[in-house]
């Protein structure tokens, strides 16, 4: 089968390396951990959906962490990165403890707001409906592997499964898959997917200089 991967960069790491059991590998070499998910099919290209991070008071180096890595992915021939936004800015907001009487349930008249830094990312998710349903369209694959867990691709899902006649698989990030009436398989992950899939420490660039794993993440 001809495979293309479609990979929500945030969705993914979120699940998987933030608050996942993953998190040692998150140096990861997207291409070869693709091609082990399906080591049977014909992979012709993993399309990752990202947001440059900026630094943070709680995480000053974030964005250079980031910045090693996708260094790293930018060096393998089959993975396109695009890009979408990420924002960050004060926002005042209520505080979640304050909004419900702890003893009788009962919903508070005054509710304390405290500003809060909040960050964001925007579209990645609408970035990877487009090219997924796109590359349907020009058939570009004959299946398509959604490594996501975002409810907002469910239509592009439908659409491409459908109305293009394509195959939809998806990767479990979570025990309940948004996907799972949606997709025709899943794949479920293995700790040896990740391990056995690292970039090594250094990787070398083409115009030279290295991407170097961060020494903490």
């Amino acid at each position: 089968m001809r495979v293309r991967f479609y990979i929500d960069g945030f969705n993914f790491y979120y699940s998987c390396f933030k608050h996942g059991r993953y998190g040692a590998y998150r140096w990861l070499d997207l291409s070869r951990f693709c091609r082990r998910l399906l080591p049977h099919d014909s992979i012709d290209l993993v399309q990752y959906f990202t947001a440059r991070v900026k630094p943070v008071p709680w995480d000053p180096d974030q964005h250079k962490r980031q910045r090693e890595f996708l260094k790293a992915l930018g060096t393998l021939p089959d993975v396109d990165i695009h890009y979408g936004s990420f924002y960050q800015k004060p926002r005042m907001m209520p505080l979640a403890d304050e909004l419900v009487c702890p003893l009788c349930s009962a919903r508070l008249g005054m509710v304390r707001r405290v500003n809060v830094l909040r960050t964001e990312e925007k579209g990645s998710d609408v970035n990877l409906a487009v090219h997924l349903v796109r590359d349907g369209f020009k058939d570009r694959y004959e299946t398509a592997v959604v490594v996501s867990n975002d409810s907002d691709l469910l239509e592009a899902v439908r659409i491409v499964r459908g109305e293009l006649g394509k195959k939809v698989g998806v990767v479990q990030l979570k025990k309940t898959s948004v996907f799972a009436d949606d997709s025709d398989f899943r794949l479920t992950l293995r700790e040896s997917y990740f391990r056995q899939c690292v970039f090594p420490d250094t990787v070398p660039l083409p115009g030279g200089g290295v991407a170097t794993k961060p020494t903490q993440w």
